[in-house]
């Protein structure tokens, strides 16, 4: 089964946020855009900022996603932002959230999120999401 992995998702597993390890399962060979790299690159650096971790463990986590986005399949954004805009004026929602819709709709793919908005319009678009507990 083909999944998108959106960037809540990536950042927590980078994080080890709650339930990471099991998160950590659905990315290999999972699909994702380019923003989610970046989402989760801002994560890392507020992460820094706040003190939570220390430029080391940042550096560390920079690796971690390195690992990980080679072991996925990153699709531009750009080739997304006119659907995705027109999601989120239909539905209400964010571009960031709607951009990953866009993709699991073209390429056909479920959709792991843990953003509940996002997983509910998911669901009104036909879109299968991953159950994440």
């Amino acid at each position: 089964m083909g999944i998108v992995v959106d960037g809540t998702l990536l950042s927590a597993v980078i994080l080890k946020e709650s339930n990471w390890e099991k998160l950590a399962e659905l990315i290999p060979n999972s699909s994702t855009l380019d923003v989610a790299v970046m989402e989760t690159l801002n994560a890392i650096s507020n992460a820094k900022k706040k003190k939570v971790i220390d430029e080391e463990v940042a550096n560390k986590l920079f690796e971690a996603l390195n690992e990980f986005a080679n072991a996925m399949k990153v699709y531009e954004s750009k080739y997304y932002l006119e659907k995705a805009f027109k999601l989120a004026i239909k539905y209400g929602i964010n571009t960031y959230s709607a951009l990953y819709l866009a993709l699991a709709e073209d390429l056909n793919l479920s959709l792991a999120t843990l953003d509940a908005k996002q997983a509910k319009v998911a669901s009104k678009m036909g879109i299968e999401v991953i159950n994440i507990k």
